[in-house]
């Protein structure tokens, strides 16, 4: 009976260190779905015309404002290009070379947390004995932050000054973002 017990932990142990190991994480290029909370998603504006929006996952950030102004930059260029990234997959999807980006726009989100901690008890040993002690609740603050653009897009097929290459615009957001890609 104890063999057979230790057998199953084993097995119990093993099942659970092979579903640890694989990953559920989403590529950053990705549809934007509600469990996700970021990605892309796309709407047609006319038959040559489409509006692409990204919204990034959360960063950490400051809760100072000034301090926080390198974060929303950072979600800020992740943004826009990988709205710029999808809009190429479209516009080579959909049998075109180039594309022009017009109407960019940019919304940061910023998310400010505050909770305060409960009192912990913990063992002392000062010089003269053991005795339990009452740390204070601690308050703890901070804030995430994220980025949303949108760009509207008309599709051509031919590059113009001032448009983007699709197969180049594709080629240095992938090399760029290695790995983001959908899998």
């Amino acid at each position: 009976m104890r063999s057979s017990l230790h057998t199953v932990m084993v097995v119990l142990c093993l099942v659970a260190l092979g579903s640890c190991a694989q990953s559920t994480d989403k590529p950053l290029l990705s549809p934007w779905t509600e469990q996700s909370d970021f990605g892309y998603r796309e709407r047609d504006l006319g038959p040559s015309r489409v509006e692409v929006t990204y919204k990034t996952p959360f960063e950490r950030t400051s809760l100072d404002p000034k301090q926080r102004e390198p974060s929303v930059q950072r979600v800020r260029e992740l943004a826009n290009d990988l709205a710029q990234w999808r809009a190429a997959e479209i516009a080579q999807r959909r049998g075109y070379t180039a594309f022009t980006v017009t109407n960019p726009r940019f919304v940061p989100h910023v998310d400010e947390y505050s909770q305060t901690m409960p009192p912990r008890y913990g063992l002392a040993i000062p010089g003269s004995g053991v005795r339990y002690i009452q740390s204070p609740g601690l308050d703890v603050r901070g804030a995430w932050v994220s980025g949303e653009s949108t760009i509207d897009i008309e599709l051509k097929h031919v590059t113009d000054a001032g448009d983007f290459d699709a197969a180049a615009t594709l080629q240095h957001l992938a090399e760029k973002y290695a790995g983001a890609g959908v899998r």
